[in-house]
């Protein structure tokens, strides 16, 4: 991913992009107070350093998470009801994982262990080897409470149920990497979906621009999300960040 990033990013003009800087509001449909008619800037945005940037159109693709727990604070004006529904109704969960690594593994060949689950603890059931890293192992769940679980825990148990199965005992792992997907406050977590209080057309609402008075898009919304046919992949949010782009060109 990092790789595709800087590929694109070099064909950008210096200082274009702005890395470590959060927009913290977006003023959208600014008006003249005295003559009561659109301002030359239609849109600004505030960040949280107090800079201010100026445009005629912003996308916001920030995570579903995100925005459920930030919209009510970040547009001025607020959003429109219907918007502002559709956003907590749609449902947003996360798949932690961690990984663990070792400079000699207990195994020789890609492999995975599964063993009867329990209802007392949330420690998944299963773990995985693959043939791309066949020295770090994996293991994955459904919901934030993997990433919860310390550390020192997540190696004691690991390793114990490891022993266990190779009948052998096994060595900590030389590192640890785990996820924090829920509590990263800029992410809230991983997966969008459509859960039971979801309605037909939310995704087509989440997707709508908001239209200044004469109907020129003003935010614009991508994310995966907004893609109906695609939600929760990669190519959802590529495909509906190019979808806002082409509504933009559209204009000029």
């Amino acid at each position: 991913m990092s790789s595709l990033i800087n590929e694109l990013t070099k064909r950008f003009a210096p200082d274009t992009v702005h890395l470590r800087t959060k927009a913290a509001t977006i003023h959208w449909s600014v008006v003249d107070a005295d003559e009561k008619k659109p301002a030359t800037k239609t849109s600004e945005v505030v960040c949280a350093d107090g800079e201010r940037i100026n445009a005629n159109h912003v996308i916001v693709a920030v995570p579903l998470g995100y925005l459920k727990r930030n919209a009510h604070s970040m547009f001025q004006p607020a959003l429109p009801a219907v918007k502002c529904d559709a956003i907590q109704r749609m449902g947003y969960g996360t798949v932690a994982k961690v990984f663990f690594c070792y400079k000699s593994p207990p195994w020789d060949h890609p492999v995975s262990f599964i063993w009867p689950g329990s209802s007392k603890t949330m420690f998944p059931n299963k773990l995985k080897v693959t043939s791309t890293r066949p020295n770090i192992l994996r293991i994955a769940s459904i919901g934030q409470n993997l990433e919860e679980i310390p550390e020192r825990v997540l190696v004691q148990e690991v390793t114990r149920i490891l022993s266990r199965l190779l009948k052998t005992d096994v060595p900590i792992p030389d590192r640890i990497v785990k996820t924090n997907w829920h509590g990263d406050s800029l992410f809230c977590g991983t997966h969008p979906y459509l859960n039971t209080a979801s309605r037909p057309r939310d995704i087509k609402t989440l997707e709508m621009p908001l239209f200044s008075p004469n109907k020129t898009p003003l935010v614009l919304f991508a994310g995966d999300y907004t893609h109906s046919n695609y939600g929760c992949l990669m190519h959802a949010a590529r495909s509906s960040g190019l979808r806002e782009a082409r509504r933009i060109g559209y204009i000029y």
